[in-house]
């Protein structure tokens, strides 16, 4: 059948179509074979596909050649000065411009601080000076473990034990609120050309770094000079010195004010060396009071000083007692602030299973005899009319030291252990603060000085008054006479004191002319001198870290003592009831006795003429007086009366007498029986010895 309509193209379209198409696949499958079609291209190169990881390799084994060439060609590194880019950007604004463009005008933003310009004229604030400034002498024995974690301090120490020492404290006051008052004070006015620091350069960075004292002695002309600078104590912390030696930038300064925030009690009201032996410390502004006080207020001040001591003593104990009965034998370190307590801490206890009931029994039995003593101090103390205070609140009431530009009376003081036994001395002082525009960059071309210094020192005070530095040893002529009718010829008697583990020793001696002044002392049982190599290999109980603060005014002592200077706790192990602790392995028993000598002679006894007023019985008694040459040649004319009248000679005759009976356990306090007032006290004079010139009762002091 014919197909009607229909042209040969479009019968054998299909036809075509699958010719095409095959000749198209036939065609690519010849050019995979004949030609390379999927070129790689690395670079600027043109790789076929089975060469594409040569550069590769070739770049690998080139490296791999400059590895191996024993000298090559390394390129230098430009010095990078990171630490002076990062105290610049430190200092420098946060923001690209010092003044921030505001959209509306009148606008404020809060908290951003404004940067001053570079016409700007900053008011540097005044530091207002310190007041009040009073010094007071102090005299201790020192720890011996303040010798062993403090070689810087050793050069001022004694060269043997016992470690007597004698310093002077100065204290004062300053306002804190004054000195924010001058910095936020604009001196000329909105209008003026000056304006005050921004508070952010100074508000959480200006703190004190330290206190100096400046020393001046009096010749024998009457002059004052040897003017000494004195900063803290040997062995302390002293970021003063740490400032002027390291010369910190901006950004390191900022980290020493902190380290001084958090060290502030420490750097202003500074811990005296701790002691073992002698009065308790008490700050300048109370021991000078305590000058004017009735011999009854005296009295009272220092008993309760003495039951602070020993509350403190038996907090010690407490914590002895705590640690003995710990598992493990694991003892916990000493508190700051608080006297140690003897024995190897943090160690276990050797053959601790067998000795700790013995431990706490022992403990517990020392912590009796001090209950008694105090008991027997606060009947004393209630005999005079007094209630004691409940060491609790004492404890409740030992606050840190406010905020510097918070406080607006801040009792700061510093210790002198530099000072010349026997020297008159005066004092005064200032404070150190950190400079808050130190490595400002964004003052003015004539205030760039002012951010030199890291330091900014306070106005020196006024000079105080005169103390004298308590002398090594001091004599007083107690009676002196012409002879008797048994033939004797003039004669006089005299008293020595030197001090000697925490409290004055004394000697008495009768002289004839041509004798000098030589005696000896009988010192209690049971002073013990520590075997200082021994004490710093055990570290038993080193010096308490600078950074902790510490209560000031407490020397911390060995404990649990019966009483200063007495022997540390002994080794665990059963002890005789009654009998005194065995003496520990790192000591050695004091000497008994202790020779005292003055470089003075006898050279005659004088009448006095005319005589002296006899006092109760009226008229005039004959009185006599001690001709002398010291060591310099110099003549010397003492009269016993006037040697025993006055203070000092009471002062340590008190002391003397006291330390006849240290270590002692004393006897139980009788309720019914009232002691007498200070000025009852029985008095130790020579009046009735058969060489005496007579005389009426007097205390006090003098000295040579």
């Amino acid at each position: 059948m014919k197909i009607k309509g229909v042209n040969f193209f479009e019968q054998h379209v299909e036809k075509l179509v699958l010719g095409v198409v095959s000749l198209v696949l036939l065609g690519a499958l010849t050019a995979q074979f004949v030609v390379e079609p999927n070129i790689v291209k690395i670079g600027s190169s043109q790789y076929p596909p089975h060469q594409r990881f040569v550069p590769a390799e070739n770049e690998a084994n080139a490296l791999l050649a400059r590895m191996a060439d024993p000298s090559p060609d390394v390129p230098a590194v430009a010095d990078q000065p990171l630490r002076e880019r990062f105290a610049a950007r430190i200092a420098g604004s946060v923001a690209p411009r010092q003044r921030l463009a505001l959209s509306t005008p009148g606008a404020e933003i809060q908290g951003v601080e404004d940067v001053p310009g570079a016409e700007t004229i900053m008011a540097m604030p005044a530091v207002p000076p310190l007041n009040g400034v009073v010094a007071a002498p102090y005299i201790a024995t020192i720890d011996p473990f303040e010798w062993v974690g403090s070689p810087e301090l050793r050069p001022f120490l004694p060269a043997e034990q016992p470690f007597d020492k004698a310093a002077v404290s100065v204290e004062a006051t300053f306002s804190g609120r004054a000195l924010r008052e001058a910095l936020l004070r604009d001196p000329d006015g909105p209008e003026g050309p000056q304006r005050p620091l921004p508070p952010g350069w100074w508000r959480d960075n200006f703190e004190v770094l330290g206190i100096e004292l400046q020393r001046e002695e009096l010749t024998a002309t009457g002059e004052w000079s040897n003017v000494t600078e004195i900063t803290s104590i040997p062995g302390r912390l002293d970021l003063v010195k740490e400032v002027r030696t390291d010369r910190p930038n901006a950004a390191e300064l900022r980290y020493i004010v902190e380290d001084a925030r958090a060290a502030m009690h420490e750097i202003v009201q500074p811990a005296y060396l701790r002691t073992i032996a002698g009065p308790a410390w008490v700050r300048p502004s109370e021991a000078v009071a305590a000058l004017g006080m009735t011999e009854e207020a005296q009295e009272i001040a220092r008993i309760k000083s003495q039951i602070a001591a020993l509350d403190e003593r038996i907090a010690g104990l407490d914590r002895a007692i705590e640690d003995a009965r710990a598992p493990g034998g694991e003892q916990r370190a000493p508190d700051p602030g608080r006297r140690g307590e003897p024995g190897r801490r943090g160690e276990p206890q050797p053959d601790r299973n067998a000795a700790t009931d013995a431990n706490v029994r022992r403990l517990q039995a020392q912590r009796e005899g001090v209950v008694r003593q105090r008991e027997i101090q606060v009947k004393r103390l209630q005999d005079l009319g007094v209630t004691p205070e409940d060491p609790a609140r004492r404890e409740a009431t030992r606050a840190g030291v406010a905020p510097l530009l918070e406080n607006a009376e801040l009792s700061l003081w510093a210790h002198d252990v530099t000072a010349r036994p026997g020297s008159v001395v005066r004092y005064r002082m200032r404070l150190v603060l950190n400079n808050p525009v130190y490595g400002k960059t964004s003052l003015s071309e004539d205030q760039k000085s002012l951010a030199a210094d890291p330091l900014l020192p306070g106005p020196w005070s006024e000079w105080c008054a005169p103390v004298e530095v308590p002398a090594e040893q001091y004599f007083f002529i107690t009676s002196a006479g012409e002879g008797d009718a048994l033939g004797r010829g003039p004669r006089a008697s005299a008293d020595l004191f030197k001090f000697y583990y925490g409290y004055w020793r004394r000697a008495r001696t009768t002289m004839e002319p041509g004798d000098s002044i030589r005696g000896t002392a009988q010192l209690p049982d049971g002073l013990l001198i520590w075997d200082l190599d021994k004490l710093a290999s055990e570290g038993q109980h080193q010096v308490a870290p600078p950074m902790e603060p510490r209560r000031p005014g407490e020397g911390e002592r060995y404990e649990p003592p019966r009483d200063e200077g007495r022997r540390a706790a002994p080794p665990p192990g059963e002890t005789t009831p009654g009998a005194p602790p065995p003496i520990p392995e790192n000591a050695r028993p004091a000497a008994k006795t202790l020779a005292l000598s003055a470089d003075v002679m006898l050279l005659d006894v004088a009448r006095l003429p005319g005589g002296v007023d006899a006092g109760l019985t009226g008229g005039r008694r004959q009185a006599f007086q001690a001709v002398l040459r010291d060591h310099a040649g110099m003549i010397l004319v003492r009269n016993p009366d006037d040697d025993r009248a006055t203070a000092l000679f009471r002062g340590l005759s008190a002391s003397a007498e006291e330390g006849r009976t240290q270590g002692q356990t004393p006897p139980e306090p009788e309720p019914t029986e009232r002691r007498p007032a200070p000025d009852q006290r029985e008095r130790d004079t020579p009046r009735d010895r058969p060489d005496s010139g007579g005389g009426k009762q007097g205390g006090g002091g003098g000295g040579g």
